[in-house]
C-alpha cells in the first residue's frame, strides 16, 4: 500500500473516530439531560444551630447519623411528680395519728358500733401507708425510665423528640398504677372472699348462745349499713361517719368520712373534705381529747380536692400533675451527629455532565504497583504467622521476623536492604507456646530490639529478650489470669516514665489489662479495666483521642459490637470506658482495628474489618474521644479476620489502608485522598484460594517507599511486595513503620 493510500485511510480514520465521538457525546448528553441523577449534600459534624438551620430548610428529608446510637434518657429528660398535698401533711404522719389517738380508750371496743373512734387511727395509718406506697411506686416508674436507653442511628428532630418522650411519658403514666392497684385488689378481694371478721366488729358480729345441739362453733351475722347493705355480700358497704355523744344518744356527723365493713374499705369510699375544714379538724381534737394544733389543708391549690374520694386518689396514685422537661440540646450533644446528608433528585446537572465526559477520556487515578517476591524460608509443611519487621542484628538494615508453628520458633530473615534476605535464623522457644499476637521494642534498655506476644492456649504474655545478633531467648513470662484469654496485645509509655508497659485485650474476662514496666525487662502486676459483661475485647490500639497529649487505650468489643476508648491521663490512670456503636448486623462481629487521620482534621480515626463480610468500615473520631460516621468500602471478597495495615504508600502524604483477602483477590490497598474517602485498589492477586490473615509494613530496599509482608492463613511462603510507587513524589520520607499486628 502507498503513502497515499495510507494517508488517506488515516484520514477517514480520523473523521469516523471525531463523527463517532460528537456522536456518542451527544447520546451522552442527552441521556444525561434526561435521566434523572440523585445528589446528596453532606454536611459533616454540624452545631446545634447549623442543624436546625438544616432541619428548617429540609424537614425530615434531613438525615443525622448519630456517634453514639444510645443513651439513657436521664440525660435530657427530667421528671417531678406533684402529689396531692395530704401526703406532706402532718395528716399523713405517723407522729401526729399516734398523738392523736393516744387520748383513745385502749380498747377501742368500749366505743359504740357506729362511733368514728373505732375507725379513726385505722384511716390514718391507711392514709399513711398509701401516701408511702404511692410515692415508692412512683419513684420506681421514673427511674426505670429514665435509666432506660433511647437507641437511634438517627438524629430524632426537636418535633420528633417531643412527641416521642411524650408517648413514653404517657405510656409510663398509665402503666404506673397498675402493679400497684393490682395488689391491693387482690388483699381486698381476699379478705372478703375469707369472710375475715375485722377486730372490731364491723363487719361480721359473733351472736348467742354459741352452742347448738349439732356441737360447739361461733355464730356471726353480717353487718348491714345504709341501703341495706350487707358485709356478707358487699365489701364496700358504708354509712356516715359519726362522734356518739358521751352519756346521750346523740350523733354529730363527720364531713366526706365514711364507716363500713372494713376501715380500708369505708376509707376508700371517703373523701378529704373534713381536712380541708378547720372547724371539722377540730372537732376530731374535741372527741380524742387532742391538745395540739393542726392546720386544715389549703383550698387554694386544687378546688376539686374536696370531693375527689380515697379511691380516686388511689387511681391516680395521689399525683395531681407531672412535671417534665426535655433539653433537646443535650440530646444533640450526646448524639453527636458526624454528618448529616439531604438526598435529592437532579434533573439537569452541568457539573456532573463535565465530570462525566471528562471520565470517558480516560481520567483516573494512579494505580499501585507492587513487584511481589513469593519465598518460602522453612519447610513446606510449615505454618508461619505474624511476621514483624526491625533491624534484630543492628546493622542498620530492615530484617524480617515470624513465628514458625513447625519448630515453634521465633524465625529471623537478616536483610540485604535490597528487598533480598539471608537464611533464616531460628530461635526455638523451650516451652510450647501458640503466638497470635507479636510487638516489638526494646524492653530492658539494653539497645537491643526485643519481642513480646500473647500465647492464648497458655493465657499468658511471653517476652524475649533479642541477643543482637537477630536471636532471642526467654526474658520473662507472666499470666494474664486463669481463662483469660488474651487476644492482642499492644506496647506504649501510659505513664510517662519512659519505661515500656504492655497492654492486653482478655477475651474472656472482658477487661483490659496493663503491665507497666519497669526498665528492666520485668512488669508490674496486671492491672485490668473493665470492658463491660459478655463484650468480649479482640483487639487493641493505642492514640491520642481527645487531644490532651497523653495516649488513650481504643478496644473492639466483638460481642458487644462496639469501640471502647479509655482515656488516659498520662499518670496509668483511665476513666471509665467509652463506647461508639460500629454496626455488624446479625452473626456480624468486628474484629481488627487500626488508627490513623483520615479526613486531615488532626483527631484520631479509626478503621474496622468484620467477621464474613467484604465490606471495611471507616469511622471518624471527635474530640471526645467517640467515633461515629461510619464509610463502608466493599472488597471483592470476605475480610474475615485479616488485620488491617496503615501507612502512605503512594507519598501523597495521605494515609492509605492495606488489608489481605481471601480467594483470588490477595492483598488490597485503600488509597485515602486526605479527605475521608478512599479508592480500592488490588496489588496482589494469587493463582490459588488462599488467605492473608498477617501484614507487616516497612521500607525493605532503602528506596523511601513502604513495601509489605504477607504471609498466607496456613501457608509456608511469604509475599515480599517492593512498592515500585509510580505515583509517588520523588524524596517523599519514609513513613512511621507498623510493627502492630
Amino acid at each position: 500500500m502507498d503513502r497515499m493510500t495510507n494517508q488517506r485511510l488515516g484520514q477517514w480514520a480520523t473523521r469516523l473516530y471525531i463523527i463517532l465521538f460528537i456522536v456518542g457525546l451527544f447520546i451522552l448528553t442527552i441521556y444525561t439531560f434526561v435521566q434523572p441523577q440523585k445528589q446528596t449534600k453532606i454536611f459533616e459534624k454540624p452545631s446545634l444551630n447549623v442543624y436546625h438551620h438544616l432541619n428548617e430548610k429540609y424537614g425530615d428529608q434531613l438525615k443525622c447519623s448519630c456517634s453514639l446510637i444510645a443513651s439513657t434518657y436521664n440525660q435530657f429528660v427530667n421528671i417531678e411528680p406533684l402529689f396531692h398535698e395530704v401526703c406532706s401533711s402532718s395528716f399523713a404522719s405517723d407522729e401526729w395519728r399516734v398523738n392523736l389517738t393516744a387520748g383513745l380508750i385502749p380498747d377501742l371496743s368500749t366505743y359504740a358500733q357506729i362511733d368514728y373512734r373505732r375507725f379513726l387511727s385505722a384511716h390514718l395509718q391507711f392514709l399513711t401507708g398509701l401516701c408511702q406506697l404511692s410515692n415508692q411506686s412512683v419513684t420506681n416508674t421514673i427511674e426505670q425510665f429514665i435509666s432506660s436507653l433511647l437507641v437511634s442511628d438517627q438524629l430524632l428532630s426537636e418535633i420528633h423528640f417531643n412527641e416521642h418522650i411524650h408517648l413514653l411519658i404517657e405510656q409510663s403514666k398509665s402503666n404506673a398504677p397498675t402493679i400497684f392497684i393490682s395488689l391491693l385488689s387482690l388483699i381486698r378481694n381476699l379478705n372478703h372472699g375469707n369472710a375475715i371478721v375485722s377486730t372490731y366488729g364491723t363487719n361480721f358480729m359473733y351472736t348467742f348462745p354459741w352452742y347448738n345441739e349439732v356441737g360447739p362453733y361461733a355464730v356471726s351475722q353480717a353487718m348491714i349499713y345504709d341501703n341495706e347493705c350487707s358485709c356478707a355480700l358487699y365489701s364496700n358497704c358504708t354509712t356516715q361517719a359519726t362522734f356518739i355523744k358521751i352519756n346521750s344518744s346523740g350523733s354529730i356527723p363527720i364531713k366526706g368520712l365514711k364507716m363500713g365493713c372494713t376501715p380500708s374499705e369505708s376509707f376508700r369510699m371517703s373523701t378529704l373534705e373534713c381536712f380541708y375544714d378547720q372547724s371539722c379538724i377540730n372537732l376530731i381534737h374535741e372527741y380524742t381529747n387532742y391538745t395540739g394544733h393542726v392546720t386544715s389543708l389549703s383550698l387554694r391549690t386544687n378546688q376539686s380536692s374536696i370531693n375527689i374520694t380515697i379511691a380516686e386518689l388511689i387511681t391516680n396514685q395521689f399525683i395531681e400533675q407531672w412535671s417534665v422537661s426535655m433539653n433537646y440540646s443535650s440530646y444533640f450533644e450526646k448524639c453527636l451527629p458526624s454528618l448529616c446528608s439531604f438526598t435529592y433528585i437532579q434533573q439537569i446537572n452541568p457539573l456532573y455532565i463535565v465530570t462525566l465526559i471528562l471520565s470517558c477520556q480516560g481520567v483516573s487515578t494512579c494505580q499501585l504497583e507492587f513487584q511481589p517476591i513469593e519465598i518460602y524460608p522453612s519447610d513446606l509443611d510449615d505454618f508461619l504467622k505474624s511476621p514483624v519487621i526491625g533491624d534484630f542484628n543492628n546493622d542498620n538494615r530492615l530484617d524480617l521476623a515470624f513465628f514458625s508453628a513447625l519448630t515453634v520458633s521465633i524465625n529471623v530473615l537478616p536483610g540485604n536492604d535490597n528487598g533480598t534476605f539471608d537464611a533464616e535464623i531460628i530461635s526455638e522457644m523451650t516451652d510450647y507456646a501458640w503466638v497470635d499476637s507479636i510487638i516489638l521494642d526494646d524492653f530492658n534498655h539494653d539497645k537491643q530490639l526485643d519481642l513480646a506476644f500473647v500465647d492464648t492456649d497458655a493465657n499468658q504474655i511471653n517476652v524475649l529478650q533479642g541477643n543482637g545478633d537477630a536471636t532471642f531467648e526467654i526474658l520473662t513470662t507472666f499470666s494474664t489470669g486463669n481463662g483469660s484469654s488474651p487476644r492482642d496485645i499492644i506496647v506504649a509509655d501510659f505513664n510517662n516514665d519512659s519505661y515500656s508497659d504492655i497492654a492486653v485485650v482478655n477475651y474472656w474476662k472482658n477487661n483490659v489489662g496493663i503491665f507497666f514496666g519497669y526498665g528492666d525487662g520485668n512488669f508490674s502486676a496486671q492491672i485490668t479495666f473493665s470492658t463491660g459483661r459478655d463484650s468480649c475485647p479482640v483487639s487493641i490500639t493505642v492514640a491520642d483521642c481527645n487531644k490532651d497529649n497523653y495516649l488513650d487505650i481504643i478496644v473492639v468489643n466483638q460481642i458487644s459490637k462496639n469501640i471502647g476508648v479509655f482515656l488516659g491521663d498520662g499518670n496509668g490512670n483511665f476513666e471509665a470506658q467509652r463506647t461508639s456503636f460500629v454496626g455488624g448486623g446479625s452473626n456480624i462481629y468486628p474484629v481488627y482495628i487500626a488508627v490513623g487521620d483520615f479526613n486531615g482534621d488532626s483527631l484520631s480515626d479509626i478503621v474496622l474489618s468484620y467477621e464474613s463480610q467484604q465490606v471495611i468500615a471507616v469511622m471518624f473520631g471527635y474530640p471526645n474521644g467517640a467515633f461515629g460516621g461510619r464509610m463502608k468500602f466493599t472488597m471483592e471478597s470476605n475480610v474475615d479476620s485479616f488485620p488491617l495495615i496503615v501507612s502512605d504508600f503512594n507519598g501523597d502524604g495521605h494515609l492509605d489502608i492495606a488489608v489481605g483477602q481471601g480467594d483470588l483477590y490477595g492483598l488490597n490497598v485503600l488509597v485515602g485522598n486526605g479527605n475521608g474517602n478512599f479508592e480500592v485498589q488490588t496489588i496482589l492477586s494469587t493463582q490459588y484460594y488462599t488467605f492473608i490473615p498477617s501484614l507487616s509494613v516497612g521500607d525493605l530496599n532503602s528506596d523511601g517507599y513502604q513495601d509489605l509482608v504477607a504471609i498466607g492463613d496456613y501457608s509456608s511462603s511469604l509475599y515480599i511486595l517492593l512498592n515500585t510507587c509510580p505515583c509517588c513524589i520523588a524524596n517523599i520520607p519514609e513513613t512511621s513503620t507498623l510493627v502492630h499486628q
